[in-house]
């Protein structure tokens, strides 16, 4: 039986490369994740941010910019860059697509 101290039990996932993001976080003013679902990888973001004393701002669903509730669409993306770098953001119209009308050939994936 393991003893809960043993080394091959204890796993860490990293789910970003830390000195990647330290280099880049060095270098920007604020941060904007945009992730779906649970924000896994702002909290990891953040947590690697704080341990090493970075206090630029990171932002996202955590940080209460974004709902936690849905997937996003690309006006919502779009209104959140907007929002948070401060400009002008006009999304698209969006368009119909009459039911029963067939997708075309390029959308489809051959079997």
């Amino acid at each position: 039986m393991h003893k809960r101290s043993d080394p091959q039990l204890c796993l860490r996932c990293n789910l970003i490369a830390d000195r990647y993001v330290l280099v880049s976080l060095h270098r920007v003013q604020k941060v904007l994740v945009v992730e779906e679902l649970e924000p896994h990888i702002e909290d990891e973001l953040r947590n690697l941010a704080h341990k090493k004393g970075i206090t630029v701002p990171i932002l996202g669903r955590s940080a209460r910019m974004r709902s936690p509730l849905y997937e996003y669409d690309g006006g919502m993306v779009g209104q959140a860059i907007a929002d948070v770098f401060k400009f002008n953001y006009t999304p698209h119209k969006a368009i119909s697509i009459p039911e029963g009308q067939k997708r075309g050939a390029a959308t489809c994936i051959p079997p």
